[in-house]
Parts: C-alpha cells; sequence; structure tokens
C-alpha cells in the first residue's frame, strides 16, 4: 500500500515537470535549453524510482506473504530507456545549440 502511496507522489512529480517541460518549449525559441534538459532528466530519473520501487515492493512482498511470484514489468524498463535516451539526445542538442550561438554572435 505505502509504495502505491510512494508511486502515486512520484506519478504526480512526473506530470507535473512534464508540464512544465511543454511549457516552456512552446513559451522559449527553442526547446533546447539547459532548464528543458534538466526537466527531462528529472524525468526520467523519477520514472526509474517508480519502477525500482514496485519491484522492490514485489520482492519484500513475495518474501513476506509467500508469493513466489515477482512481476518485472519489461514495458516500464523499455520507457525508461528510452527517456535516459531522450535525455541524451536533449543534452547533445543544448551543446550543439550554445555551440550554434556562439558561433553566430562571435563572428
Amino acid at each position: 500500500w505505502s509504495s502505491d502511496l510512494c508511486s502515486s507522489d512520484l506519478i504526480y512529480f512526473i506530470l507535473r515537470y512534464v508540464d512544465i517541460l511543454f511549457v516552456n518549449i512552446s513559451e522559449k525559441d527553442t526547446p533546447f535549453t539547459d532548464e528543458n534538459l534538466d526537466y527531462v532528466n528529472k524525468i526520467a530519473y523519477l520514472s526509474l524510482v517508480t519502477v525500482v520501487i514496485s519491484l522492490v515492493a514485489d520482492i519484500v512482498s513475495s518474501l513476506f506473504f509467500g508469493d513466489s511470484m515477482v512481476n518485472v514489468n519489461l514495458s516500464s524498463l523499455v520507457f525508461v530507456i528510452v527517456l535516459y535516451c531522450i535525455a541524451y539526445v536533449f543534452e547533445y542538442a543544448c551543446f550543439l545549440q550554445k555551440e550554434s550561438k556562439a558561433t553566430m554572435y562571435d563572428k
């Protein structure tokens, strides 16, 4: 029960960061800013924490209540991997954006 509550809190923060990210993307001239990169990294990290908490809760439940089955949600793991890939792309795009602005204003 407490793992569900913890996961619910984490999902709330993930959705909050997604909302802020979309607002930032719509309001700024480029989506590739350090602030947006920070939000993408937070979303990926909190998603990973949510998956780990769920896995640990299943393991603890199986140990204490005798359940012999631990559920590993592969689609959640793939989702987290995709989020980390997106975070890496954002990081590289931020670097290219900075380089582009530096080249443009150095002339």
